[in-house]
């Protein structure tokens, strides 16, 4: 494809190629990506991620993972095997890699013979980088709360898990989110980009944000981190489904799930309701629920797994009124 054509389609990239690239125009490319997978234009969409791998040093995996299985699926095995090798780097498992379908069906028992044969020496890449005693110390607090959060799950009933997640819980999770801020103040967000983990800062800041609605309306150390987390997005080290799913737990905690801020948790009650939480995805480079819901139907007919976030609590598409 012409860089012409390129720059057409993607011209956020384009835009900051002489300057440090936005990770606000990275997840506003990958959302034009993903619409013209869902629009059937895959050379294109192949040609979108062929620009956004060569413009930013760090790439989220599940981007790697996406594109890697795109080529693939185009038959071009050479570029999807450069995209598998940078994907170890990054902390793609041999038994993940395995498990894909498309991979399975699309490259040559040649190429799988030489990806294992380069496997040790790319995870060793990886686990230079990401083996830190950051990553050490947020394992380590992750271990914490699940034990705190295995003993208030012992309670019976609702009401006496809430309380527990008051009295047992919330002391630790105070301790844990001034930690978090100590470690963004200094180090930056700990996530993909720093500890090669993308869940255990979104999940110790999703268990404080939920640990009850009296607690959580109360709680003023959740939205002083705020304007870090902001930071951090906009550097690429968090990315917005981190980001979406700590809010919609702080928003389900204090409406009783009966709201929603970006469709990962809580009702969506109206059409006015889902244009709302379009907007509020938009803000933070997070598909529409149309585009998320095309997507699930192209993974059925391509075998492409996109890593669509949900969980138990949203394992199919997102129904909008």
């Amino acid at each position: 494809m012409k860089l012409a054509v390129l720059a057409f389609l993607f011209p956020t990239i384009f835009s900051y190629s002489t300057a440090t690239p936005s990770y606000s125009d990275y997840h506003r490319s990958v959302i034009t990506i993903e619409e013209l997978l869902v629009a059937k234009q895959f050379q294109e969409a192949l040609a979108g991620y062929e620009q956004l791998l060569s413009t930013y040093d760090f790439v989220f995996l599940r981007d790697l993972v996406v594109a890697s299985q795109l080529a693939a699926y185009q038959d071009e095995e050479e570029t999807a095997c450069a995209w598998i090798r940078r994907g170890i780097a990054a902390g793609w498992t041999w038994k993940g890699l395995k498990k894909v379908p498309v991979l399975k069906e699309k490259l040559s028992p040649e190429s799988w013979q030489m990806l294992k044969e380069d496997y040790e020496a790319l995870h060793a890449q990886y686990q230079s980088w990401a083996y830190t005693p950051l990553r050490d110390e947020m394992k380590t607090l992750v271990q914490a709360d699940q034990r705190k959060a295995f003993r208030v799950f012992l309670r019976i009933t609702d009401k006496g898990q809430t309380r527990a997640a008051e009295r047992i819980a919330a002391p630790q999770s105070e301790q844990h989110v001034r930690e978090i801020e100590r470690i963004m103040n200094t180090h930056g967000y700990p996530g993909e980009q720093l500890i090669g983990n993308n869940t255990w800062g979104s999940m110790l800041l999703s268990h404080h944000n939920s640990i009850s609605q009296a607690y959580t309306l109360q709680d003023e150390l959740y939205p002083q981190l705020r304007p870090l987390l902001q930071a951090a997005w906009e550097r690429g080290e968090l990315s917005p489904y981190e980001w979406a799913l700590m809010e919609d737990w702080r928003k389900v905690a204090v409406t009783e799930h009966q709201q929603t801020v970006y469709g990962f948790l809580g009702a969506i009650a109206d059409a006015e309701a889902a244009q709302d939480v379009d907007r509020n995805r938009a803000k933070i480079g997070l598909r529409s629920l149309a585009l998320r819901n095309a997507l699930f139907d192209l993974a059925e007919e391509t075998k492409i797994n996109f890593y669509l976030p949900g969980g138990t609590w949203q394992p199919g598409k997102i129904e909008v009124p």
